[in-house]
């Protein structure tokens, strides 16, 4: 029988076919598995593109979420610093301060502390054990013909 042109089809079985024949259509074989096996392979890395996607878009959340708990706790610790900074102010200026104090009395029912100073208590004459303190300033015996009125009279002061 005559050989088929190149590119021809040829009715002839495949023992009837000449090396070179038998070796293209191997080729193609080969050449259409290779195709195959990368859509597949495309397939496979766009399905798992599409997997690490969604979990980057997770971890990204996670991380935006985790960064505003940051920023918050960062202005929270500031706030906390300041605070602790006039904590401390105020403490070394109470470590300064001390109470002072001054006895003060007078003839009758009524005396005055100095101006700052703060009445603690009354002492009245004549056993008289009734008394008020007046406009955070002056103690007042509440009975009647006291001779005298006594207090100590405090303040804070600073060293």
């Amino acid at each position: 029988p005559p050989m088929p042109r190149w590119g021809m089809r040829s009715a002839l079985p495949a023992w009837g076919r000449t090396q070179k024949q038998k070796h293209i259509l191997m080729l193609y074989l080969l050449v259409a598995i290779c195709f195959l096996m990368w859509i597949v392979l495309l397939s496979l890395t766009i399905k798992n593109d599409q997997k690490m996607t969604e979990e980057l878009k997770t971890i990204n959340a996670a991380i935006s979420q985790r960064i505003d708990q940051d920023q918050k706790m960062t202005e929270e610790l500031k706030t906390i610093n300041a605070l602790s900074h006039r904590i401390n102010q105020v403490s070394s200026t109470l470590a300064k301060a001390k109470l002072l104090s001054q006895d003060v009395s007078a003839c009758g029912a009524l005396v005055s502390c100095p101006a700052g100073y703060k009445p603690t208590g009354c002492t009245c004459g004549m056993c008289c054990s009734s008394w008020d303190i007046r406009t955070n300033s002056t103690c007042h015996c509440q009975c009647g013909g006291i001779d005298w009125t006594a207090t100590c009279c405090c303040k804070i002061g600073l060293e």
